[in-house]
């Protein structure tokens, strides 16, 4: 008995080590009895037991119904003109990139059933990572017999591979059609509607997947996928100044994957912009716990801190963001603000300058600059920044535009006048 144990469970890391990776991204339980009893029923098959076979396979359904590639193993088993060719299974979760054509030849050779050679085709190049092989032989597979949700989704996911999502998209959907109950289908279209930035479709499906499969948090990269669903809606809704509903996306964000930290950083930025800047800080220093050189939290807790009018925390802030980041332009230009604000010109003046340095497009260092040169009555330096803020600065500023223009021109009068 010891040896048969010993003898499954090198099978099932030899036949599923490839399939099991997607597995256990999905359900992120380390006792899952749907495969052990699925790997029981294919090694069972291999040594032509299919009463027992079938056994097992319908105890793997009894924990998860609606596996696809369950019910897929189980029609075979059924089957009695093509039951014999699960056995096969062992020599495809084997198989090294190199013989991968010899062993298709070979099946091709001795089965001769279209459809399941087509689908064990399909296995192998999956199997070596020969993805556009693998989808024209999933395809060839569903033309022959379109009954098979698992097929569809095979193809789907190939088609995910190629970055082909519209195709994905579809092939799940009509899976769907035939098994409407696997949390699979829906969680890999939304990951599908997701890498097409249809975001709403995303999280609609995401939420069924979950509805379904709870434990799907529990898996670090599912919760991951799913965070960044909500966190990038949470940034769109933000960006249109819904700040209530940013804030529920990011919360959910949060909840469904805490060690994430973007959406700490994006909260923080929401409360800012709505002014609960202790709400914001908090925040903040979660997201640079989580990842402590996050350039990003420390520009905007020092942009928060300067809100608050604590401009030495507001300034040590903002040099850490450009001492971890030179070309983080936004850190010097906001320094120079603070220097600027304190009538520290000359501060301020090497602030913009090493924005400019890092940026030489933004233009509102040199409307700054210009400023400053101005305050200390360096005109020649102030005219020559006001009148490339003028030039290049876009038609949108026209009132600074206007601004600038015009204290250049007056500065060159006086010039004029004192030689």
């Amino acid at each position: 008995m010891l040896k048969y144990t010993l003898c499954v469970s090198m099978t099932i890391v030899l036949l599923y080590s490839w399939s099991r990776a997607q597995d256990k991204k999905l359900t992120g339980s380390d006792v899952d009895f749907a495969s052990i009893y699925k790997h029981e029923g294919l090694e069972l098959a291999a040594e032509n037991n299919l009463t027992d076979a079938v056994n097992s396979l319908k105890k793997s359904l009894s924990y998860e119904p609606c596996n696809l590639e369950v019910l897929f193993y189980l029609s075979m088993a059924e089957d009695p003109g093509k039951a014999g060719f699960l056995r096969h299974l062992i020599e495809i979760g084997r198989i090294k990139k190199e013989s991968s054509d010899s062993l298709i030849r070979a099946l091709n050779h001795e089965i001769n059933d279209d459809y399941i050679r087509f689908v064990f085709s399909g296995l192998i190049f999956d199997r070596v990572k020969k993805y556009g092989e693998a989808w024209q032989s999933y395809a060839q597979a569903v033309s022959l017999d379109s009954g098979q949700a698992y097929i569809y989704f095979l193809k789907a996911r190939d088609s995910m591979n190629l970055s082909n999502y519209r195709d994905a998209i579809g092939g799940i959907t009509r899976a769907m059609q035939l098994k409407s109950c696997s949390f699979r289908l829906y969680f890999q279209r939304g990951l599908a509607y997701y890498r097409m930035a249809s975001i709403d479709l995303a999280i609609r499906d995401y939420q069924s997947a979950l509805a379904l499969a709870p434990f799907l948090k529990r898996s670090l990269h599912n919760s991951q996928l799913i965070c960044e669903a909500y966190n990038q809606r949470g940034i769109r809704r933000l960006q249109d100044g819904q700040y209530q509903q940013a804030l529920k996306d990011f919360n959910i964000a949060i909840a469904i994957h805490p060690g994430f930290s973007e959406p700490y950083l994006n909260r923080g930025v929401t409360f800012r912009k709505m002014g609960i800047y202790n709400s914001a800080i908090e925040d903040f220093n979660r997201a640079i716990e989580l990842h402590n050189n996050y350039v990003d939290a420390y520009f905007n807790r020092g942009l928060t801190f300067n809100e608050m009018e604590q401009y030495d925390r507001a300034l040590r802030d903002l040099k850490t963001a450009v001492i971890m980041n030179p070309a983080y332009h936004h850190g010097y230009y906001h320094m120079g603000n603070i220097y600027f604000a304190q009538n520290d010109f000359y501060a301020a003046i090497d602030a913009y300058t090493r924005c400019i340095e890092a940026d030489s497009n933004f233009v509102w260092a040199y409307y700054k600059r210009g400023q400053s040169y101005d305050r200390l009555r360096k005109f020649p330096g102030a005219i020559n920044d006001y009148d490339h803020f003028f030039i290049h600065a876009p038609d949108s500023f026209l009132d600074q535009k206007v601004n600038s223009w015009e204290r250049s021109e007056l500065l060159k009068q006086w010039l004029e006048q004192r030689k």
